[in-house]
């Protein structure tokens, strides 16, 4: 394919040979962008000499200046009308600088290599390239024709002659005149100003005013807003603060400072116009501030390091100069992307999004259920990441991304805040309980709790700690933020003491005793004629008694307010009680002395000091007789309360035997 291209055009250069003469020139104007795209595109052609190649790159920029020799293409061009042509001295090592001639050398100029002397008689313009401006160092760069790549260019440095030989000592460079015109990028556009030569943006720094070199950073202080004024010019203002890009106090000098610092009051040096340049959709980016002196926005120093100063200097095409600008169409300016992770009634609800460039605020809104009126929530140049408890509900919310022209609304996103369930847990704290926890929802009601049990104690309800704190009911809302453990608090039951004489006279007050606490029993005022007292029991009928007088006692009842019934227990003063037995053939006859109550008589038996025999009779006031019915060797009478008792009422008698 790029030999049949090449193959057209050989004929239609040759087609042009027949219609123009060797000097004619029929174009008025030249547009040298168009010329460098030809060679961007062309370079590699099968294309004889270089002056034909030079040639056909003119012709693609409108100047139809063609000849296959170099010396005869600078006669069409000199008399052409279209520019000037100046001597270029050599350096040392052959290059050519191109700030030694600011303003006499541009992309799209042509330069003829020449040789002197008899050596180049012949021909002495030798070779002919196209000027493709500058690179950071100085040196020009220029397109020639199937020449090696240098990286992605078509082009190589000038340093020496391509293909000359040696006695090459001078250049002449035709400058073609100035006749550019401005470009329209818009007439209110957002866009960010770029270095080609590093691909960083220009940046602008609200504390000193002063605008610099760094890397992008996505904010509004590398976000300019281009305002169109009727003569093409622009005014440049800071998305920041819609303050303008300015030239330092108005000053003409080279090195002086770019700075935001004023509002728009229509001064020559707050507009700019945008010149396309190169072939990389580069401007050079000229103040309207004394146009004679050709001032543009320039790297200080030509260094692309961060946060070198943007200046002003006199235009000298350098890759210091030329600035791409990215505009809205570029994504620029975009909307961002909120998402929304919904936390519950307690925890954040998490608001996230992209940053968006040329934006330095981004204001969250939240409304309920739909967006109408006021927000329900509005939080003000906060960032992405925002958390927020907010109470369970349906919600929508979405971003506004905001400079200091306008802002852009986010998606609207949906999304539902819901109560939150937490384990509660039971601990009986002593006590048993059949329920060990349950599940409650934030907001709600506890609902039915459960009734643990305690021996001897009284369930007073359930609190959030062990020691009491906070008591909670089945109609305490949950207002908890985590799971929780309830303990059950008790109080101890109380019961009474009631102090019956049974059969004696007197008063003794009663007693009141609390569980799992030791108490004295009180002390006995109860009297019982022809008894003594020997203590207390809860039987009625008990003749030996449990407790003792004024015992310490605990736990005599489980239950709360409970009555426990204490009686006296009483023994007959039966001290001057006894019995005299005689023994007569066989038979026993046993008198009572002082027994003032029935009782039973025992009379036991003795062989050997073995029991051989026992005999009772019931003791109606009357003597009693035993007849002995086994062989003995003693014998001893006992008075007993009954049988059952066994409680002795007199001393025992060792009864003699005749």
């Amino acid at each position: 394919m790029k030999k049949i291209i090449g193959l057209l055009l050989t004929l239609s250069v040759s087609i042009g040979i027949l219609l123009f003469s060797a000097d004619s020139v029929i174009a008025a104007s030249y547009n040298s962008s168009a010329a460098l795209n030809y060679a961007a595109a062309h370079w590699n052609d099968n294309v004889g000499l270089c002056a034909e190649f030079v040639s056909n790159c003119l012709s693609a920029g409108g100047c139809s200046a063609w000849s296959r020799s170099s010396s005869a293409l600078r006669n069409q061009l000199i008399n052409s009308g279209l520019g000037t042509e100046y001597e270029l001295t050599l350096n040392s090592d052959k290059s050519i600088t191109a700030s030694n001639y600011s303003g006499k050398l541009a992309a799209g100029d042509v330069i003829f290599y020449y040789c002197p002397g008899a050596k180049c008689s012949a021909r002495p313009y030798v070779h002919t390239v196209l000027c493709n401006g500058a690179d950071a160092n100085g040196y020009v760069k220029v397109y020639a024709h199937n020449k090696a790549n240098n990286g992605s260019k078509k082009y190589y440095y000038s340093k020496t002659c391509p293909n000359c030989g040696t006695g090459i000592y001078k250049a002449y460079v035709y400058h073609f005149k100035t006749n550019e015109t401005p470009a329209n990028i818009g007439t209110n556009v957002y866009g960010t100003i770029i270095n080609t030569a590093c691909w960083k943006p220009i940046t602008y720094n609200p504390a000193d005013g002063l605008v610099r070199l760094n890397q992008a950073n996505g904010m509004a202080n590398q976000a300019w807003k281009f305002f169109r004024q009727s003569d093409g010019s622009y005014v440049i203002k800071s998305a920041v603060d819609q303050k303008v890009l300015e030239i330092f106090n108005g000053d003409t000098a080279d090195g002086t400072p770019i700075v935001v610092r004023n509002t728009d009051w229509g001064g020559a040096y707050q507009r700019w116009y945008l010149y396309p340049y190169g072939n990389n959709g580069g401007y050079i980016i000229k103040s309207k501030h004394y146009p004679e002196k050709n001032l543009v926005l320039d790297l200080c120093g030509g260094s692309t390091v961060d946060n070198n100063i943007i200046q002003i200097h006199e235009r000298n095409n350098t890759n210091a100069q030329i600035f791409s600008v990215y505009t809205a169409s570029d994504s620029v300016i975009a909307s961002p992307n909120l998402t929304v992770s919904a936390g519950t009634a307690v925890t954040n609800t998490v608001f996230n999004w992209n940053n968006v460039p040329g934006k330095d605020r981004y204001d969250l809104k939240i409304w309920k259920v739909k967006i109408e009126g006021d927000s329900y929530h509005t939080e003000w140049g906060t960032y992405s990441g925002y958390g927020k408890v907010l109470p369970a509900g349906n919600y929508v919310a979405y971003v506004d991304a905001v400079n200091a022209f306008d802002c852009l609304r986010s998606n609207v996103v949906q999304f539902t805040v819901k109560n939150p369930i937490f384990k509660v847990s039971f601990n009986s704290n002593g006590g048993s309980c059949s329920t060990s926890s349950k599940n409650v929802t934030y907001t709600a009601t506890y609902g039915d709790l459960p009734v643990p049990t305690r021996t001897g104690y009284t369930f007073k309800g359930w609190y959030t700690s062990a020691s009491g704190t906070t008591k909670i009911t089945g109609e305490n809302k949950v207002n908890i933020t985590s799971n929780q453990t309830l303990y059950a608090q008790w109080i101890p039951n109380t019961y009474t003491v009631v102090y019956n004489p049974n059969g004696g006279i007197g008063t003794t007050a009663n007693s009141s005793h609390t569980f799992d606490t030791a108490k004295s029993l009180n002390i006995n005022n109860f009297t019982k004629e022809g008894y003594s007292f020997k203590g207390w029991s809860k039987n009625k009928d008990a003749e030996i008694p449990e407790f003792t007088d004024q015992q310490s006692v605990k736990n005599l009842t489980s239950q709360n307010n409970a009555v426990v019934n204490m009686y006296a227990v009483w023994s007959p003063n039966n001290s001057s009680a006894y019995t005299k037995t005689t023994l007569k053939d066989g038979i026993f006859n046993v008198k009572a002395f002082n027994l003032n109550e029935n009782c039973i008589i025992i009379l036991a038996l003795y062989k050997d000091g073995l029991l051989v025999e026992t005999q009772q009779m019931e003791y109606d006031k009357t003597d009693v007789i035993f007849y002995a019915d086994k062989e003995f060797d003693s014998a001893k009478v006992m008075v007993w309360k009954d049988s059952q008792s066994q409680i002795p009422l007199t001393d025992t008698e060792d009864v003699v035997i005749p």
